[in-house]
């Protein structure tokens, strides 16, 4: 009895278990905390020479992405000079960012446009984004951004 019971609930269990299957992702809502870090290899960059013009080489970010309210906060740190003695540090966070969101290059991905600026310039940031994990992570990427001018950037983003 105890054997017919258990092969009973064993059949029933994988045959539930075989129902469930990960669903995509056909919307992105809420927010999400994200890191990401750019990928310089192969690339020169211009502030070898070490000035300091005031503005950074970013090289890593921190992001706020609100789906519901469409709206992008990030922090990019970064150095003024690179390939010298003395490197020169920066950082700067953007709260103003206002995004779009499209369908993406892949099967159950999206393309993020942001626009966001600083008194000096305007950026537009491109990221493609995919679902995993039902939902909960969205792994991150991009290439040279909107404004063409960047290296590839690579992360991940967790929902909150």
């Amino acid at each position: 009895m105890i054997a017919k019971n258990f092969i009973f609930i064993f059949l029933i269990t994988s045959f539930t278990c075989l129902l469930v299957n990960a669903q995509p992702i056909t919307t992105l809502t809420g927010q999400y905390g994200c890191m990401a870090n750019r990928n310089f290899g192969g690339y020169d960059l211009a502030l070898i020479q070490g000035t300091d013009d005031g503005s950074i080489t970013g090289s890593n970010f921190m992001m706020y992405i609100d789906f519901t309210n469409k709206s992008m906060e990030f922090n990019v740190v970064g150095s003024k000079t690179w390939g010298v003695s003395k490197i020169i540090k920066g950082e700067i966070a953007f709260t103003n960012g206002k995004i779009s969101v499209e369908n993406g290059p892949l099967t159950n991905s999206f393309l993020i446009k942001s626009t966001t600026s600083t008194p000096k310039q305007s950026y537009l940031l491109t990221f493609n984004l995919m679902p995993v994990n039902g939902g909960a992570t969205l792994l991150l990427q991009s290439g040279t951004s909107g404004n063409g001018d960047s290296t590839p950037i690579a992360g991940a983003c967790n929902k909150i």
